[in-house]
């Protein structure tokens, strides 16, 4: 009788498991440990210039301003502002032209010259801190031209005290030859006569030229009294709103929106799988977020002010601009790309975002740079949306949509990159004769790696 074997199952024996001890924990390497160290180190160092060197190497230049007017003073004034240094002075024709350029956001102040009289028109709310640089240095031309104005008063009162001198001089000639003709020739007989009339005529010229003394006297001291006395005003065209009187909320608003950004982006990036669930989630955070904090910032605090809607649109897309750049890079590059979103939106587009100050105070072009990131361009979007209506806000709407098409389009290419075809054996075995090994079939599988959704 013969017995035949089962077929065994598999070709390889199982061979038993033990349960593993505890693991056993690697001390870091020294190497790795001082690397770690000098690595936080130079972080610091980084965070430190980004938030510090902007404001150090800032510098006052470069302001543009308007002068109008083809007189002399204006010419004179001109001149003043551009030995000053610090303003780069253009003139316009006429007051309505200058306020043109200020509402349009070209300039950051107008100096309309009339005579002795100066208006300054400025716009505090581009820049509360041109428009204090801009009242200083009004105040120092208007002590010059007050001083100008002294010196040539006390020149034509001294000319007046001079003519008023010389008229009392010949009044008293004029008297003293009176008295002598009251004198010598008494009676109305006695003005006959070679003596009378060479008298006479002494008399009359005495009194034409105390009759021209007291009226040139007379002009000067009118001179002294109608003497233009310098006038300068200020008028704000735009200015801030009564709830941010010194604009410190908006010179605030880059950090909110930088951080707020980054949250956003950080929790989709770690906490949401799959495309299109990202971009919804991100979508859904700069909606919502963008609400909660113009209602802040508007009918709460009253920091904006303008088109409520906007207003709301220019925040929500600034927020989602920035998540949507930090979702993608950590699409793309995974955990790596979190840390080089969190720079470019932190360390570097906020220190240079130029919301407290001018864009013009930063060294070289860096001040043109920064409204090219999404703090700056949604800070000033926002303030011209508030407060210069008729300046164009293309700028502000073309960055803020770049950065967030930007976003889409890292974490479209993150999730064609991390997507693969992988093969995973299984076994279909099939009944043969003579311990024959089983035939092995490939099922294609799809996967993706990181955080997107797999296909199996």
């Amino acid at each position: 009788m013969t017995t035949t074997a089962p077929l065994a199952a598999s070709d390889h024996a199982a061979t038993p498991t033990t349960p593993a001890g505890p693991p056993t924990r690697t001390r870091t390497r020294w190497r790795v440990t001082m690397m770690a160290g000098l690595a936080a180190a130079a972080a610091v160092a980084v965070v430190l210039l980004a938030f510090v060197w902007p404001t150090v190497t800032s510098s006052v230049k470069d302001l543009p301003v308007v002068v109008v007017g083809t007189e002399d003073a204006a010419n004179a004034l001109h001149r003043t502002l551009t030995d000053d240094g610090r303003f780069d002075v253009r003139d316009a024709a006429t007051q309505d032209e200058a306020r043109t350029a200020l509402t349009h956001r070209e300039a950051y102040a107008a100096f309309v010259v009339s005579g002795s009289s100066i208006e300054v028109l400025t716009a505090s709310a581009a820049s509360p801190v041109v428009t204090q640089l801009v009242a200083q240095k009004v105040g120092i031309i208007g002590q010059g031209l007050q001083r100008d104005a002294i010196t040539a008063q006390t020149g034509l009162a001294r000319t007046a005290a001079q003519d008023g001198a010389k008229a009392a001089a010949a009044g008293a000639v004029v008297g003293t030859l009176q008295r002598v003709a009251a004198a010598q020739f008494p009676t109305p007989a006695s003005h006959t006569g070679p003596a009378w009339e060479a008298f006479s005529a002494q008399l009359a010229g005495a009194q034409q030229q105390a009759a021209a003394a007291k009226s040139t006297a007379t002009t000067a001291a009118a001179a002294v009294t109608a003497a233009p006395k310098p006038s300068i005003t200020i008028t704000d065209i735009a200015p801030l709103s009564s709830g941010d009187p010194r604009g410190t909320g908006l010179g605030l608003l880059g950090l909110p929106l930088a951080m707020g950004g980054m949250i956003g982006g950080l929790i989709v990036a770690l906490l949401i799988s799959g495309f299109g669930r990202r971009i919804a989630a991100a979508g859904t955070y700069a909606l919502v977020g963008g609400l909660v904090l113009i209602l802040i910032m508007q009918p709460w605090f009253g920091l904006l002010q303008g088109p409520f809607l906007l207003n709301w649109l220019a925040m929500g897309l600034g927020l989602f601009a920035t998540a949507m750049t930090i979702v993608g890079l950590e699409s793309l590059l995974g955990r790596a790309g979190i840390p080089v979103g969190a720079i470019l939106t932190m360390f570097v587009g906020n220190p240079l975002s130029s919301l407290a100050s001018p864009p013009e105070f930063l060294p070289g072009a860096w001040g043109a740079i920064g409204q090219w990131f999404v703090p700056g361009a949604t800070g000033n979007l926002l303030r011209d949306l508030s407060y210069f209506p008729d300046a164009s806000t293309a700028h502000g709407w073309l960055v803020l949509a770049c950065w967030s098409v930007a976003g889409v389009l890292l974490a479209v290419l993150g999730r064609h990159r991390n997507e693969e075809t992988v093969h995973l054996e299984g076994a279909d075995q099939r009944a043969g004769s003579s311990g024959s090994r089983p035939t092995v079939e490939a099922e294609p599988v799809t996967a993706s790696h990181g955080r997107h959704a797999a296909q199996v």
